[in-house]
């Protein structure tokens, strides 16, 4: 809960300096302020894990498979403010800055778990730490039990990015919008990720940098009296990780994945200026 409370007054500073630009260049337009919250489900892509332990080992598993982690659903779960960051989340906060475009920032709390007893092709090294594995392997299929790995990013595969937005109008009446949305994201990827390795588990003590990611996504939206909207949205996205963290400095990971996401969110949207159509509600000398 903290590291989400620390990231809401960073996006709430960054959107606080585009609005005073945004005011400032181009002051004839309206602006609104919007954030949403909701929750997701995520499909990946294969993805070949390169294991990096100085002379201890080095090796790459290829084509693992790995799922999502939804919590199970539940009022303490998904209600109780000290928990909401448990489950997978989208959180986001943007501006409005005309009719067509906004941008947003925002986190994307993605769960990544490696399915356990794979048969997979192992290429590369492992020394006497490996024990029983410990050997040289030469794109080999070989059972992967769990003693062997156990491998998540549960406490977040963490996509923290920011994203410009187009929007189409499909109706509209005075207080019901339906609209179609689609944009581009990119920003850096923060896992927390706990790793079992040849039978020794390592939990990580915090939030990691290890890559980047970029994105696409589309999602139709229904807005009531310009203030609540509703939206599913769907992304397929690109992450390549270069630094997982096994041990600090020690043992890392590396790795790239293709990602699928659908979520829905629910979000609320405020003007920053209150006037219409550029007038400031000032009265210039000579007119009333």
């Amino acid at each position: 809960m903290r590291r989400f409370i620390k990231l809401l007054f960073i996006v709430l500073g960054t959107l606080s300096g585009l609005n005073t630009f945004a005011q400032e260049s181009t002051p004839k337009h309206d602006y609104d302020f919007y954030f949403h919250w909701g929750y997701n489900r995520s499909q990946y892509s294969r993805s070949d894990i390169h294991f990096k332990g100085g002379d201890d080992f080095d090796f790459t598993i290829k084509d693992v498979s790995a799922r999502d982690v939804p919590e199970r659903f539940s009022t303490d779960a998904y209600l109780n403010p000290k928990k909401i960051t448990i489950p997978q989340f989208n959180f986001r906060l943007g501006v409005k800055i005309d009719d067509k475009w906004a941008i947003s920032f925002g986190w994307d709390h993605l769960k990544y778990f490696v399915r356990r007893d794979q048969d997979l092709i192992i290429d590369g090294r492992i020394g006497a730490v490996g024990g029983d594995f410990a050997g040289n392997y030469d794109n080999q299929l070989t059972n992967i039990p769990g003693s062997f790995l156990e491998m998540e990013h549960t406490d977040g595969l963490n996509f923290i990015h920011l994203n410009a937005d187009r929007i189409f109008k499909l109706y509209e009446k005075k207080w019901f919008k339906a609209q179609f949305v689609t944009g581009f994201g990119t920003g850096p990827v923060c896992p927390w990720t706990d790793t079992r390795l040849f039978d020794t588990f390592y939990r990580n003590p915090s939030i990691h940098f290890a890559g980047w990611g970029i994105s696409v996504n589309a999602s139709p939206r229904v807005t009531l009296f310009d203030r609540f909207f509703v939206e599913g949205l769907f992304r397929v996205g690109h992450i390549q990780l270069w630094d997982v963290m096994i041990i600090r400095n020690k043992y890392t990971a590396a790795q790239k994945i293709n990602y699928y996401e659908h979520n829905i969110t629910a979000g609320f949207i405020f003007p920053l200026n209150p006037s219409k159509n550029g007038n400031s509600g000032t009265i210039t000398p000579g007119t009333r």
